[in-house]
């Protein structure tokens, strides 16, 4: 039996924190209020940029875990009833707690998670579930030196020219999109299969993500602090800033095989194991409308005005406080499914499925 890596699992967790960070600079209204080319701005975007690859890590972890194994709908099945307890739940009882702030259109809409796109990443990733199958089969069946191949030229087509083309070329939706998380997966099964670059040292890992980051957040402020108006022509500041940039998607590679070679102690591997299933729930959560709106939309623009040391205490703060608060929740609803073997009754249930139409055949 296989040996649970903690290592991938804290960084589930580490990048749930990061998306927090992203949410709270942006959405919470900080970088919009700093003083263009201040202190305070350069150093929020910075701390932008180092949490800007979280959600590559996620798109490359689900590749590098579950290359080998076969998708199962009983899975699938689950988060979307996780999905759907959180719309359905929290639309309801804002309507009744606070009487017009959600009427009959939006608690009927709530029904239909996946058609009303309720958070971005979970309607690409639901859609991805099902071209599993075929992405397993390239990865663990095509030889290492085709498959070198095909993902130097994913790497190319869909992240180096895009970004030096400065046009979304292949209609990535800058990553928001279900062909960018596919061709993450791709790209984090290779890793996890032959082991790529798992012979670079932690130290030096840290160092590519540490220079990614500055390149990345470097050519912003540079092109910012030029200003040149024939320049802007071609380019604006955040082009390395994205999800599909080089820097952000090297970043996150080496990210994920730091984490990857990281041997936790046996209490880091029971936190680790307490609070990786609510991971995904934190983002469920925060991101449904009510609570966007209400605990993240504009409330941190305030922060803009203290100085850098205390603005980046607070925006990491704020942000470990909402992943404790939406963890805990979550682990509540984990555990009630526990209690229900919601998982259990939708495996027995496959199984019968999957058994009946081996029998018709």
């Amino acid at each position: 039996m296989e040996k649970r890596n903690y290592g991938i699992d804290l960084l589930r967790i580490g990048s749930m924190l990061m998306v927090l960070i992203l949410h709270v600079l942006g959405a919470g209204g900080v970088l919009g209020a700093a003083d263009k080319l201040s202190l305070n701005y350069e150093g929020a975007w910075l701390l932008e940029t180092a949490a800007y690859c979280a959600v590559n890590c996620y798109g490359l972890i689900s590749g590098y875990v579950g290359w080998k194994s076969k998708p199962k709908y009983a899975n699938i099945v689950l988060l979307w009833l996780q999905v759907l307890l959180y719309s359905v739940g929290i639309t309801v009882l804002f309507a009744l707690i606070l009487p017009g702030s959600a009427g009959g259109t939006e608690i009927l809409k709530s029904f239909f998670p996946v058609l009303n796109n309720y958070g971005w990443y979970f309607t690409c990733y639901f859609a991805l579930f099902f071209f599993m199958p075929a992405l397993n089969h390239v990865i663990g069946t095509m030889a290492e030196k085709d498959l070198k191949i095909l993902c130097g030229s994913l790497f190319a087509l869909l992240s180096v020219l895009p970004t030096a083309a400065m046009q979304d070329i292949f209609q990535l939706k800058d990553g928001y999109s279900v062909l960018w998380l596919a061709a993450l997966y791709l790209w984090g099964g290779c890793i996890g299969r032959f082991g790529w670059f798992q012979k670079i040292k932690k130290r030096y890992l840290a160092l590519i993500y540490g220079g990614c980051v500055v390149v990345s957040w470097g050519a912003k402020y540079a092109l910012e602090l030029w200003n040149n108006p024939w320049i802007s022509q071609f380019t604006y500041p955040e082009v390395l800033i994205r999800y599909k940039s080089p820097t952000i998607l090297i970043s996150a590679a080496a990210l994920l095989i730091l984490f990857a070679k990281i041997n936790l102690p046996k209490t880091g591997k029971t936190i680790v194991k307490f609070l990786s299933p609510a991971a995904f729930g934190v983002y469920i959560v925060h991101m449904h409308p009510q609570i966007w709106n209400r605990i993240i939309v504009g409330k941190y623009a305030s922060l803009a005005t203290e100085n850098l040391l205390l603005l980046t205490g607070k925006v990491l703060l704020t942000a470990v406080i909402l992943y404790v608060i939406l963890s805990l929740i979550d682990l509540i609803r984990h555990h009630l499914f526990r209690w229900l073997k919601i998982k259990e009754k939708l495996v027995s249930l496959e199984r019968r499925i999957l058994s009946g139409k081996k029998e018709t055949l």
